[in-house]
């Protein structure tokens, strides 16, 4: 039972950066094998004068969709990408995520318009356009959102978390208090005649003995 908590314990624990570099890279490697492969393609078909259609768009469709699964989705399991990090840099990277499938779309867009049999038609040329357009503006937003993502809390951030804790703990009820609550009226009276009481003597004993002979 022991080991298998200490392997979730592990399995939960981030990497280093150097250990994030390796599997970003390796990352990086297989988009550029992706691309190299699509343009492989493409100068194949262009030599052997054959006409681009179904084959050519299920392979952008393929690299497009494992290119965001890899960097997105895969990624951030193999880098345990969650493990000590707050909800928001958790929310600023699902929304991250999101960005980048909608910015893959155009890249879809960009590459597939103007060739093949999409080529025939006349508003390709804008259609590439607005993949291109759509496409920039999801990277510069992803790229703004991961930087929310990886950013370290600062140790005023911390701190002031700390001290939130520490006044919620303050403000809970002692036991004196709880007792004070389940206090009848009678009780209470009997309590603040006391308090009277002592307040009174205390003043009698501090008062020297010559102010009473006159």
């Amino acid at each position: 039972m022991a080991g298998v908590m200490k392997q979730k314990t592990d399995e939960e624990e981030r990497l280093t950066k150097e250990e994030e570099f390796r599997i970003d890279q390796r990352i990086r490697i297989g988009v550029i094998l992706g691309a190299a492969l699509i343009l492989a393609y493409l100068a194949y078909c262009a030599v052997k004068k054959i006409q681009i259609g179904v084959v050519y768009y299920v392979i952008v469709g393929a690299f497009i969709t494992l290119y965001w699964l890899f960097s997105d989705v895969i990624a951030l399991k193999l880098k345990h990408g969650f493990a000590g990090r707050t909800a928001a840099q958790k929310s600023a990277y699902l929304k991250m995520a999101a960005v980048d499938l909608v910015g893959v779309i155009g890249l879809g867009m960009f590459l597939v318009s103007g060739v093949g049999d999409s080529g025939k038609n006349g508003n390709s040329g804008s259609s590439s356009l607005i993949g291109a357009v759509i496409y920039l503006i999801c990277f510069m937003t992803a790229k703004r959102l991961r930087l929310q993502y990886e950013k370290e809390p600062s140790t005023d951030d911390k701190a002031k978390t700390t001290e939130d804790k520490k006044d919620g703990i303050n403000s809970l009820p002692t036991a004196a208090d709880r007792e004070k609550r389940h206090m009848t009226t009678a009780e209470r009276l009997a309590a603040l005649n006391r308090q009277v009481q002592d307040e009174h003597d205390s003043e009698e004993q501090s008062t020297p003995a010559g102010e009473d002979d006159d």
